[in-house]
């Protein structure tokens, strides 16, 4: 039985609508959620960079970090997730590493998350965070389709 699901955000709609079948799934077994942010790492420890200024690099990272957390605690409070126990994670990693590196420490049972649905070149180029995920893990991994999402009983989470 699941009792600890992992439900990566990367702070769009279309990711969120992995939430509605969380929900469900943990009021169904009394389980738990963890709604995972992956942030990328400062200046030199990541392929993208944010600056030639480490300075500035830094504080942008910063305001990423707590935008993050925001972002995570407003979504933890949505009606959608009432009465089932939220955790939040927030990793400076690649979204796939931090996936893969939440998943022991949290004790996950189930990862839970929305594919993005890249084809050709832009799936080349981007690369599928859920096929990496997929490729490394040996938890289940319940991908999301957006178009065959669960609609949730309250709606969409509220807006800023």
């Amino acid at each position: 039985m699941f009792q600890h699901l992992l439900v990566p955000l990367d702070g769009s709609s279309h990711a969120e609508t992995a939430l509605p079948l969380a929900a469900h799934i943990a009021r169904s077994t009394g389980g738990t959620i963890t709604l995972l942010r992956a942030v990328l790492p400062e200046l030199g420890e990541a392929p993208y960079y944010y600056s030639n200024s480490g300075v500035l690099a830094e504080k942008v990272h910063k305001t990423l970090i707590e935008d993050a957390k925001e972002y995570l605690e407003r979504v933890a409070h949505s009606n959608l997730l009432q009465e089932i126990p939220i955790h939040t994670q927030i990793l400076s990693e690649m979204p796939a590493q931090a996936i893969l590196h939440s998943v022991l420490p949290e004790h996950i049972d189930l990862i839970i998350l929305c594919s993005r649905g890249h084809t050709g070149l832009k799936r080349w180029m981007v690369g599928s965070i859920t096929e990496r995920v997929l490729e490394e893990t040996k938890l289940p991994l319940l991908v999301v389709r957006p178009s065959l999402s669960m609609e949730s009983s309250s709606g969409e989470l509220p807006r800023d």
